[in-house]
């Protein structure tokens, strides 16, 4: 890659970002494409995320991604939202116009759908869902159940006020789904689900750490879990090996970048490219010897 003077800038709010692997499968689908776009981590502590998002524009940022935790809290500093947005009530993926304005876009939402539909069908009837995590990924996460269809849609998060107040919110838009806070850690009631979703951050800095035991899941469940590792999370492996169809953040981590780099460029994403890209920034560095 080459960055010369005329290279449009694209990058990653979030604090921290150090284990993102965005940058590496943005900029593998960037030079796949043949555009002049290089794509960077940007560490922006919680409070100072006021002072980064007008800096955007004046920095010539064509557009960035919003991770953990930001992705609500960058709605009170972008000037319009799109659907997708307003719909999840987070966003995910900010397109910086020529004029400075910010465009919200939420490309979680859709990527869990296209991870939905390939576990479990286009559509999950009447039968029930649950979300595990209620920040931004885990309004998508209930929004994409509600348009599969389940009937009823449980809302766990550590902080119970959070899933209720999603309950609340979700109900005017969905009438033909129940949405029911259940308290953290009575996750019995997963094996009544035909979908579980995991999007909280449990997992993400312990390699062995998982916010539920997969056992409580009955054959025939599909679990999505949101979040991404090198080897996989410890939920989706547990869950993998008691034969249930299940799988980890990387799919949806490669469909919301396939997404977001459409948006910003107008062109289609190389998504082999990008999978290349992850598993060689994954995988353990190995040792070489040196010969004298």
């Amino acid at each position: 890659m080459t960055i010369r003077g005329t290279t449009r800038l694209l990058g990653v709010i979030g604090w921290p970002v150090a284990h993102t692997m965005s940058p590496a499968i943005q900029n593998a689908a960037i030079a796949a494409a043949g555009l002049d776009y290089v794509y960077v981590p940007l560490p922006v502590e919680p409070e100072r995320l006021a002072d980064a998002m007008p800096g955007l524009g004046a920095l010539g940022f064509a557009g960035v991604n919003a991770t953990v935790p930001h992705k609500v809290a960058v709605l009170a500093h972008v000037h319009q939202l799109a659907e997708s947005a307003q719909l999840a009530g987070a966003a995910n993926t900010i397109v910086v116009g020529a004029d400075g304005l910010l465009t919200g876009h939420n490309t979680d939402l859709p990527a869990l759908e296209e991870r939905l539909a390939a576990r479990c069908g286009e559509r999950i009837g009447d039968l029930r869902g649950a979300v595990v995590g209620c920040g931004g990924a885990g309004r998508a996460a209930a929004v994409a159940l509600a348009h599969a269809g389940a009937g009823e849609i449980l809302l766990y998060n550590r902080t119970p006020g959070r899933a209720e107040a999603l309950a609340d919110q979700l109900d005017d838009f969905f009438p033909g789904s129940i949405f029911r806070p259940a308290p953290w850690g009575a996750f019995t009631e997963l094996a009544d689900c035909r979908a579980v979703l995991h999007t909280s951050t449990v997992g993400l800095a312990d390699a062995d750490e998982s916010p539920f035991d997969a056992a409580l899941l009955a054959p025939g469940t599909a679990l999505i879990d949101a979040v991404y590792r090198p080897g996989g999370t410890a939920l989706a492996r547990a869950a993998l090996a008691r034969g249930l169809d299940a799988e980890d953040g990387r799919e949806m981590l490669i469909a919301q970048a396939a997404l977001a780099f459409g948006i910003w460029t107008g062109r289609l994403a190389d998504r082999d490219a990008m999978r290349q890209a992850f598993h060689r920034a994954s995988a353990p560095n190995e040792t070489k010897k040196e010969t004298p």
